[in-house]
């Protein structure tokens, strides 16, 4: 019960309440002395005299993840989280991130315990990690996914589709019911709420909204241009100078046959993040579909990846059309593309090295998948 009470503090400090510091403290420090010295935690802690840890009782993957959890989240509300990611090779000064004095907790205490209750749990997850534990699996996927996200933030290295992630969702593709819900030992409900916050990325989404960093600039180097001199300022946000480029003559570039032009054209397209590549060229979607046909390689690889940042169904016939692209780039790109499209995790097969049969059964299954949402379909020759 222990991770709901922290979480509620954290919640409630987001929302403008004054979090006393010493119960913040006390909590700390009840996590750092109930910890198993192995780095996971018990069911009922037994509380250790000083910081000599002692052995815990009913250790599981999901009293480890809410422990673990609870610990990065106490260090989020203590301040003792940021600043220790690795820093951006390049990044200007003015542009790396501080805490003024009024952002800072005078607490007691010292950063480095809880850095190595951080590291004996990393240690425990990575000798003990499991997707589907023998019991309390949805309750267990749910503190999972806010252990990731806390230890995404402290360390600046968020994920896109961490393989925990992809694990989780395969799991949960297997177990649910034909009524759309999961059930075990929760019951249900719980199980299918667990269940939805864990696919969500609910914890997620609530420290991305709590810390500001939804635009994902300054986050572990999102958004930022691979070389920090093509950065300008426009209206108080940082961008890259390729997202000021002008939306046609970025597209000219892309169609015309100049080599030059359009090798720049690509690598403007490749900084940008995918919410800008989706304002940028959701208007001219069915350009980039031709694209696919391009008898340039770099122009096809081009096209489905931005096709994949405008997330359009419609575009599933051109990235169908690409499974079968002699480049081994554009054919991998497209069935990752088809993947996340549809929500299947494993598609239909087609692996990374195919055969020309391979190919063909993964285009039919595609086809027939697309048929059957869209049954008007037309499809790419």
């Amino acid at each position: 019960m222990t991770q709901y009470g922290v979480l509620s503090y954290w919640e409630a400090k987001r929302a403008g309440f004054d979090i006393p510091l010493a119960s913040m403290e006390a909590v700390t420090g009840w996590l750092l002395r109930t910890q198993d010295p192995g780095g996971a935690f018990g069911y009922q802690g037994r509380v250790a005299d000083g910081m000599t840890l002692v052995t815990q009782a009913g250790i599981r993957p999901s009293m480890a993840a809410a422990g673990l959890g609870s610990v990065h989240i106490c260090a989020d509300l203590l301040g003792l989280s940021d600043g220790r990611g690795p820093q951006i090779e390049g990044l200007p000064i003015a542009l790396r991130e501080i805490k003024g004095p009024e952002d800072r907790v005078k607490t007691r205490i010292p950063k480095k315990l809880l850095r190595d209750a951080e590291a004996r749990g990393y240690h425990w997850f990575e000798q003990n990690y499991v997707i589907q534990p023998p019991q309390w699996a949805y309750y267990y996927l749910y503190a999972l996914e806010r252990y990731q996200s806390f230890r995404e933030l402290a360390q600046r290295r968020p994920e896109k589709e961490p393989a925990w992630y992809n694990d989780g969702v395969r799991l949960l593709l297997q177990l649910q019911s034909q009524d759309g819900s999961w059930k075990e030992r929760c019951g249900v409900v719980p199980d299918t709420a667990f269940a939805m916050l864990f696919l969500l990325r609910s914890m997620k989404q609530s420290i991305e909204k709590a810390h500001g960093l939804g635009d994902g600039i300054l986050v572990g180097g999102r958004g930022l241009p691979k070389e920090t001199e093509k950065i300008a300022v426009r209206e108080g946000n940082v961008v890259a100078h390729s997202a000021l480029a002008p939306k046609q003559s970025l597209l000219a570039a892309l169609e015309g046959q100049s080599g030059t032009d359009r090798a720049q054209a690509l690598e403007q397209l490749a900084e940008l993040p995918d919410a800008e590549v989706e304002t940028l060229l959701g208007p001219h979607v069915e350009r980039l579909r031709q694209l696919v046909g391009d008898p340039s390689p770099e122009a096809r690889l081009t096209a489905v990846e931005a096709l994949v940042a405008v997330g359009d169904l419609d575009s599933v016939p051109a990235l169908i059309y690409a499974l079968t692209d002699p480049d081994a780039r554009v054919m991998l790109k497209a069935r990752d593309a088809l993947r996340r499209l549809s929500r299947k995790p494993d598609g239909f097969g087609l692996p990374s090295k195919p055969d020309e049969a391979d190919r063909r059964e993964a285009v039919r299954k595609w086809k027939a998948w697309f048929r059957a949402i869209r049954p008007d379909a037309r499809f790419m020759d």
